[in-house]
């Protein structure tokens, strides 16, 4: 790399590390993050437990003709009554009410599953996870559940499943 390229690199660099410090110093919350890829992105757990920058699409299509007729973008985690607003605006967009609602089971706590039965017409077909879970005797995370693991007298390790010994945080304890 020639003397030339490389300063222009490094002056870039210095100033996208000068914007980045003048973001740093302009926010009030200390346990704030900033994402350098996309700024309004919020950084989210995922089901998997990674945690990455994210946005929470949700979108209503119309099973008889397979097109998209409402999308939802959040920057939170799926929150039950946010279906019920979905639905409304899938139905307002297409122009009819819609006779029955398939959804995923990040939908439904059981206040929701009660609105679905006792306040809405729609037939609503939601995965009832947790009950699935009990009914079946698994725990939810299935063979490596924290549940099947055992503390250790001193409360400093786990052993897990696998016999493998893990050594827990204080926060972990």
């Amino acid at each position: 790399m020639d003397r030339a390229r490389a300063k222009k690199q490094l002056a870039r660099k210095e100033i996208r590390l000068a914007q980045t410090l003048a973001t740093l110093e302009s926010i009030e919350d200390e346990e704030a993050s900033i994402n350098m890829v996309d700024a309004d992105a919020k950084i989210m757990r995922h089901k998997d437990r990674r945690i990455l920058p994210s946005y929470n699409q949700q979108s209503a299509v119309d099973g008889s003709f397979g097109i998209t007729v409402a999308v939802a973008t959040t920057q939170t985690g799926d929150i039950p009554r946010d279906l019920f607003a979905l639905v409304d605006a899938a139905e307002t967009n297409a122009g009819k009410p819609f006779e029955s609602v398939l959804a995923d089971s990040g939908f439904s706590d059981y206040e929701t599953l009660r609105a679905m039965a006792e306040d809405r017409d729609e037939i609503f077909h939601v995965p009832d996870k947790m009950q699935e879970v009990m009914d079946s005797g698994e725990t939810a995370r299935g063979e490596y559940d924290k549940s099947k693991s055992k503390v250790g007298e001193d409360g400093m390790m786990m052993t897990c499943p696998s016999m493998m010994v893990i050594f827990l945080s204080p926060n972990n304890r």
